[in-house]
């Protein structure tokens, strides 16, 4: 069996799921690190403060440069426990600035005493709760794949003579 699809349907419909799935996976994730900032919070201590690199590779394999992120470990003690944590928040943040991760991982030098934020039963924790102004951004990428769409399936042009012939087989 055949059927005759508009291109402006397929590449419509595709960006639409695209975008809804994107949305839906950005959003839950946003809610849960929102949430951490609700978490209550111990006085903690820093162990270790430093900066990993890791390369950031192409398409192909091939080496693009590196990329930096802060590397901050901290013991706690929740419900009774002690714990050790390792993330400043619930979304790492990398970069190609080395100068901007140095700086983030010098907030808190090895010894000095932090404010810890942690879940309810004590597992996780994080440093720097909640989501910061720029993570809300990711939203726009979603939301412009809905939109653009969205338009496809809504308007008709003189390029909708093109069709996609879909073909399907018994099973």
């Amino acid at each position: 069996m055949q059927i005759m699809v508009n291109k402006r349907i397929v590449v419509g419909l595709g960006l639409l799921l695209i975008g809804l799935v994107i949305l839906v996976a950005l959003v839950q994730g946003l809610r849960e690190v929102a949430a951490s900032s609700c978490w209550p919070a111990v006085t903690g201590t820093v162990l270790t403060s430093t900066v990993e690199r890791r390369a950031s590779l192409g398409d192909q394999g091939e080496f693009e440069g590196w990329l930096f992120t802060p590397r901050v470990t901290y013991r706690y003690e929740a419900g009774g426990q002690s714990h050790e944590g390792g993330s400043l928040s619930l979304m790492e943040a990398w970069s190609s600035s080395e100068a901007w991760a140095q700086q983030q991982s010098g907030h808190y030098p090895a010894g000095s005493s932090v404010r810890v934020y942690h879940s309810p039963d004590g597992a996780r924790a994080v440093l720097e709760p909640g989501v910061k102004p720029g993570l809300w951004a990711w939203l726009l990428l979603p939301g412009a794949a809905i939109i653009v769409g969205t338009g496809l399936l809504l308007t008709r042009g003189p390029q909708d003579r093109g069709t996609v012939r879909i073909t399907f087989w018994p099973a």
